[in-house]
């Protein structure tokens, strides 16, 4: 008996281990690079075919297993990844050192494995600190309801505690400041922090315990924050994630990106307040250059125009994350826009001031509204053929 058993599992075995050759090639990916995408879906589609439900257990559950060198992890290590029957489990680095064998391009032996089950041993709402933390998102949600309507109803008796709702900031700072007005300035960027840390820092701390106490399944490492943030949870505090790699609570770069542009802000509306001209320019200048570096930053490292999820032709770099980390989230590539809203918000502010209001025509208002509907749809779906033209066309025409 003992010996027709290990006979099953070894036809079991040459079964799997068959069916990795035909498995598609993105299960062979570089740790670092666009690759590791399509890893996290090909995960997600192997959980899928085992058909679980919250209601039902599928009869055949499944587990996507990932493993590669881990000493050359940090310098782009090959990974390879096997959706495998659960009853495999136990010969999960077996199979996967098998599977790179037959693959031949990696000569690093696997010496870390991870794997993501189809089934949850128990649903979130069976689970008491899942419960628990539900039942205080709820007592927050009910708090900010009731402020919120504590301060509509009383009005101006409550304007300081505008400091945690969406007040205008004016209400706050009313003296017209100077360049060395340092008490204004510095409850100028208190406002921001005061704003922006307490939501900010429950979510850090809040996502990074759920995802190392919570969590049924291990997710991919680069972007697991139970690994990464306990290494730079103080990027995110500070506000200077996207000057470095960005790698806690990746989704949060542009608060950190925003913020230095909050920080410089008062240069530009300093400059527009006392020297209009000098501020136009500065304004210009800073436009300008910003939309030079994405152009020479596309030329250098040959990245598309945007991270926008089209058809991408093989003329650009593939490395979505290098991309990613290098260009997208930098502030130096992304001041132009914050400044045309500073422009914007300035010019408001003067029409605001005028003793008599301008009061525009029908025809006036019909052609500024065609035209800014028309940059907008050009703004998101300008930049499709972007992806689709030779690399100088898409250069010369949507680099800014």
């Amino acid at each position: 008996m003992r010996l027709l058993s290990t006979f099953f599992v070894l036809v079991a075995k040459v079964a799997v281990i068959a069916q990795l050759r035909s498995y598609n090639e993105t299960t062979v990916f570089r740790f670092i690079d666009d690759a590791a995408r399509r890893n996290v879906f090909r995960a997600y589609e192997c959980l899928q075919a085992a058909g679980e439900a919250t209601y039902s257990k599928s009869e055949h559950p499944l587990h996507y297993c990932f493993g590669y060198n881990e000493a050359k992890e940090k310098i782009g290590a090959v990974a390879h990844g096997i959706c495998i029957p659960s009853t495999c489990y136990d010969d999960r680095a077996q199979l996967l050192e098998q599977w790179r064998v037959q693959n031949g391009n990696d000569k690093d032996a696997i010496d870390y494995t991870s794997c993501t089950k189809s089934r949850h041993d128990q649903q979130w709402y069976q689970k008491v600190i899942p419960l628990a933390e539900f039942a205080l998102h709820l007592t927050f949600i009910l708090v900010a309801i009731i402020a919120t309507i504590y301060h509509v109803r009383n009005g101006d008796q409550t304007k300081y505690v505008s400091y945690f709702s969406l007040p205008d900031l004016c209400v706050l700072l009313e003296p017209e400041p100077t360049w060395t007005s340092w008490g204004y300035w510095l409850r100028y960027y208190r406002h921001r922090v005061i704003r922006l840390w307490p939501a900010y820092i429950y979510t850090l701390v809040d996502v990074g315990l759920r995802a190392s106490v919570q969590h049924f399944h291990p997710m991919w490492p680069p972007t697991d924050p139970a690994v990464q943030c306990p290494k730079y949870w103080w990027q995110n505090v500070l506000f200077v994630n996207s000057l470095f790699s960005n790698r806690c609570m990746p989704w949060t770069w542009y608060i950190g990106t925003e913020f230095i542009f909050y920080l410089l802000s008062p240069i530009f509306l300093l400059t527009l307040r006392n020297t209009p001209k000098i501020g136009f320019a500065l304004a210009i200048i800073t436009i300008t250059s910003s939309a030079a570096l994405n152009a020479a930053g596309m030329i250098a490292w040959n990245f598309p125009p945007t991270q926008l999820l089209w058809k991408q032709p093989d003329i650009f770099s593939a490395d979505f994350i290098q991309h990613h980390i290098v260009m997208y989230i930098k502030p130096w590539y992304r001041i132009g826009p914050y400044i045309i809203g500073l422009l914007l918000g300035y010019y408001i502010a003067g029409v605001q001031r005028l003793a008599q209001k301008v009061q525009r025509s029908l025809h006036f208002c019909v052609i500024g509204w065609s035209l800014a509907s028309l940059a907008l749809f050009w703004t998101i779906f300008g930049l499709y053929p972007a992806l689709q033209v030779p690399l100088c066309i898409s250069l010369t025409f949507f680099s800014s």
